[in-house]
């Protein structure tokens, strides 16, 4: 699962988004960002593959547009991605967004869910 991980946070740096994992612990917080969470759904004895979800809450002040933008981004670039790491492959693809509402009228959130199998090899 870790080297999951970090192949969003590599996805999400290499799109340039403010990315971090479960919280912002930042010092000064910068809009937009994102925080991610990743959950294991399930193995498969037939091909030795594991599923999982990651949902990725993005943050915006002021404005929705940004947190659209940032949705197309994300979208177009794991619209179907394969990536190899550390004795894992990984297939990442984009699954669904939708708004979210919050307690404060200038803070804008959004959902987006990726879906994620992956295989991992044998450690040596």
């Amino acid at each position: 699962m870790k080297e999951i991980l970090k192949i969003i946070e590599e996805q999400m740096t290499a799109l340039s988004i403010e990315y971090y994992y479960l919280y912002n612990n930042a010092p000064t917080v910068v809009y937009p960002y994102v925080t991610g969470e990743f959950t294991q759904n399930g193995y498969s004895y037939e091909d030795n593959s594991n599923s999982g979800d990651m949902l990725l809450e993005c943050w915006n002040r002021g404005s929705q547009i940004n947190l659209i933008n940032l949705h197309q981004k994300i979208k177009e670039h794991f619209r179907d991605l394969q990536v190899s790491k550390d004795n894992v492959v990984a297939h990442i693809s984009y699954n669904s967004a939708y708004p979210v509402r919050t307690d404060d009228a200038d803070l804008f959130k959004m959902e987006i869910h990726l879906d994620i199998t992956y295989w991992e090899g044998e450690k040596q």
